[in-house]
Parts: C-alpha cells; structure tokens; sequence
C-alpha cells in the first residue's frame, strides 16, 4: 500500500471538496495532464481512509497506463503533481473568499498599469468592504496598506509636482502613519494580555521584563492623545488604552467601568470578531473578581449583564464553529442560579440549548435543568422542584464521564439538605475514592473536589454535634481554601448551621 502526503490531504476534503477538486483538474486551465484526472478517480473511492491494499504502486500504474511497464517513478511523479494541484487548490478556494486580499493585488496591479479609473473605483470598494467590516487590528492593516498605495500612485504614475499633488501625497503618509500606529498598539496590548493570560493559565513562572521594558518606553496614553488630535474619529486606541488600564491596575475598579462603557458605545462599529474578544476581556475581568474569599454580588451583575449582551448577538460563534460551547454554557448557568435569577435561567436553558453541540446536547439540557429544579429547591423548598430534579438527573446517560462529578455533587448537596447525613458520609468517602482511582480528571479539579468533599464532611460532622469540629475551624477553612468547587453554596450551608449553633 503506497503512503503519500497526499492521502493526508484528500482526508481532510469534504466531499464538496473532492467534487470541486475533480472539476479543478478537468479544467485545461489549471491541468493539461489526464493521467493526473485518472490518478485522482482511481484513488478516491477509497475516501476517507485510503487504506485498501488496491492502493498500490503496480496496479496504479497499470490502470494508468495498461500498454506500458509499471515505473516506479512514473507514478511518483503522478502523486508528486497531484500533491502540487491540490495544495493550489486549497490556495485558490482559500483565495477566492479573502475579499481583502482580491483588492490588495488588484490595487497592485492597477498601480502598474497606471489604470487611475479603475485603481480609484478598486480603493473605494476597498473602502466600503472595510466600513462594512468594521474597525479591528485587520481594519488597519489594510487601511495602512491602501495609504501606500494611494502614495505610490501618486508618486509613480503623476509627473506633475504640483502643490496639490504634494498635499495629497503628505495626507497619504500622515494617515499612513495613523493606520500604523492604530495598528499597532492594538496588536502589542492585545499579544501582552495573551502572554499574560497564558502564563497565568499555566502556572509559568517566568521573569519576564521584556513587554514591561517595552511599555515603559511607549507612553501609550501620549501616543492615543497625539493621534485623537489628527484623527479625531479614531476610538479604537482609546479602548485599547483602557483595556490596558483594567489588566496593568486590575484592582483598580474604575478601569474596568472606563473600558466597559467604551465597548458598549463602540460596539455597533467594531468588527464581530472585535466585539467578541472585547466582550470576553470584559468577562475574564469579572470572573477574576469573583474569584477568591471576599467576593461580592456586584461583579456577579455585572457579569450576567455582560453575558446576556454576548449572547443576544451571538459572540460565543465563529469561523471554527457555530457551537456554544459547554463549559460557557454551565458557566452561565451556574451564575445566574447562584444570583437566583430562576425565571431569567429557565429562560436560558430553553433558549440557549439550542446552539450547543449536537452530540453533547441531551446531557447538558438535562442536567441543566437537575441545577436549575435542585437550585430552586434548596431556595423555595417547593418538593415538586426535588422530584423534578431527581426526574432530570436520571435522564443523563452513563457515559457522559465529564458530567459524572456534576451530578455527584448534586445528590450530596441534596442528601445534606434533606438530613441524610449517615449516608452522605458513605457517598463523600466513596467519591474520593472514585476521584483517586480516575486518572482521567485533571489535578486542578481534583483539588477543587476534594476541598468541597472536605468541607462538606465537616459541615456534616457540625450538625451532628461533634466537638472536634467548631464554627471557627470550618470558617478558616472556608476563608483559606480558595480552589473550592460549590463555594457559594458552602458559605450559605455554613452561615445557616452558625446561626442556629
């Protein structure tokens, strides 16, 4: 069986693709070489896989040329061009669709053409497309790139030094200079905060003065100032200047609210993909301000506010996929029943489920609703909201081993609330168990487990009367331990036992 690069690349085609593909081939434009068009039939009945054994050097060569002795290096040659003609495929379909890209040769080309009508019709189409793109790092990078272009028309194809023809070409290189620098300091903020965010997500320690050097040298707030009296209209830099604000002073709260208020004006003129990675910086912000011991309702607001916006215009989709993700999903979920927003979830899961993953679905609806019926419950104590619950924690299948730890939490959340604390100990002490046999959950949410099994225990052990266990050790604990799964629900179980003690 012949192994070739090849094979990697028509797995990877749709079968849309192979169709264009075969079409692409055919044309005498792109290919004049029908044994290539042979080749290419012949191998792709064994799509997707090309795994059969008929997919040999001999019999190929055979069918290709059946009067002939097999060559080997015939049919390498074959496989060699095929592999050239799909991957100019790829870069023609990629191509066809980069509408930017089109005007950017265009432009190039009617430049030395010195074809002014249709160099000025191509740079206002260019134009337009970016308006209706909206302002982003790519926005000004074509931007700037339509400067040089104008510039070098200008200078190229008009002999005449006139004092307008100086002008237009000064302007030219003034908003040439604006585009760059726009351009710029979006990518530089925005590439640091990644670095930032990668290292915070890793636990990399590393000393690394290089980008505070670097910002220490670019005075961010002077350069945003001196280019908004050139191009009054530009806010891009201004909110990029207060996105750096928020993460170089994150406790500085009023960062946040400055940059907040500025995504939200801008939003309607930036680009979707902008708007999208604008709104998650605004919600990394938030989820780190509900992290940690002294934690307030305020941040939680304001995260459900900003999440509801995100999902009304549909940020969580892109390119890579048209999907709501899981994790955002429970996330969401999560934090409007710790805020007891029971009319606005119900809402939500009904609405939302819709755009999660097919595949992954029934279980999340499912056990959605188990949050949503058990959350309720605990805050109304309506027994039909427990028997709903349960009724939706039995629906989700047995394989679903993500969501495993999720509906174990649930039922002992629910054993400690309805008094079954004999068993509850036996459920607590079995789930550790099960946690450290599993190889397959990561350490970081292991940890988080075992501290709300250890908590949980003692609240047990506190209700019962044991007088090992004290209001102040578990408070210490509470106040310590800051990776902790059901932390909310900890602190209410925890001030309700104090107040009765």
């Amino acid at each position: 069986m012949i192994k070739h690069k090849i094979f990697n690349i028509f797995s990877g085609f749709s079968r849309n693709d192979l169709i264009k593909f075969e079409d692409f081939i055919n044309s005498p434009y792109h290919n004049i070489n029908k044994k290539i068009v042979l080749l290419f039939k012949e191998i792709v009945k064994y799509y997707p896989d090309f795994l059969s054994p008929l997919l040999n050097r001999d019999r190929l060569s055979l069918l290709i040329n059946p009067k002939k002795e097999p060559k080997k290096s015939t049919i390498s040659h074959l496989f060699s061009d095929l592999q050239k003609l799909a991957n100019e495929f790829m870069i023609y379909e990629k191509f066809k669709n980069s509408k930017f890209e089109w005007n950017d040769i265009l432009l190039k080309l009617y430049t030395e053409r010195n074809d002014e009508s249709q160099f000025r019709d191509t740079i206002n189409n260019f134009n337009e497309q970016l308006n209706d793109y909206g302002v982003d790092g790519k926005y000004y990078y074509y931007k700037k790139m339509i400067n040089v272009y104008e510039f070098n028309f200008n200078t190229l194809n008009h002999n005449t030094k006139s004092s307008k023809n100086i002008e237009e070409s000064r302007k030219y290189l003034i908003s040439y200079i604006i585009n760059l620098v726009s351009y710029f300091v979006t990518e530089i903020i925005n590439t640091d905060l990644n670095v930032k965010i990668f290292d915070s997500k890793f636990k990399i320690k590393v000393d690394n003065k290089f980008t505070a050097d670097l910002f220490s040298v670019l005075d961010i707030t002077k350069l945003v100032t001196v280019v908004e009296k050139e191009d009054k209209d530009n806010f891009i830099l201004k909110v990029y200047l207060h996105l750096y604000k928020t993460f170089k002073e994150i406790e500085n709260e009023s960062n946040f609210y400055n940059y907040k208020k500025l995504v939200f004006k801008y939003s309607g003129k930036m680009s979707r993909d902008e708007c999208s990675y604008h709104f998650s910086m605004l919600i990394t912000y938030c989820i780190y301000k509900n992290t940690g011991t002294g934690v307030t309702s305020e941040f939680r607001h304001e995260l459900l506010l900003i999440y509801d916006f995100f999902l009304k215009n549909k940020y969580y989709t892109d390119i890579k996929t048209p999907y709501l993700s899981d994790d955002l999903f429970r996330n969401i979920l999560l934090l409007a029943l710790r805020l007891n927003k029971f009319d606005w979830t119900l809402k939500f899961i009904k609405t939302f489920s819709e755009y999660l993953h097919p595949g992954k679905k029934e279980n999340l609806v499912n056990l959605a609703y188990a949050e949503y019926y058990s959350h309720k419950w605990s805050y109304k104590k309506s027994h039909e909201d427990l028997k709903n619950s349960f009724i939706y924690l039995n629906k989700i299948k047995e394989d679903s081993f993500v969501l495993k730890y999720d509906v174990k939490s649930i039922f002992l959340k629910i054993y400690f609330e309805q008094n079954l604390n004999d068993p509850l100990i036996n459920q607590i002490d079995n789930y550790r168990k099960f946690l450290k046999r599993n190889k397959l959950v990561t350490e970081d949410r292991k940890k988080r487990i075992c501290n709300f099994l250890h908590i949980l225990k003692r609240l047990v052990f506190l209700k019962n009367g044991e007088r090992k266990i004290t209001v102040k050790t578990i408070q210490n604990d509470l106040l310590k331990i800051k990776s902790i799964e059901h932390r909310d629900w900890l602190f209410k179980k925890f001030n309700e036992l104090k107040n009765k003690n």
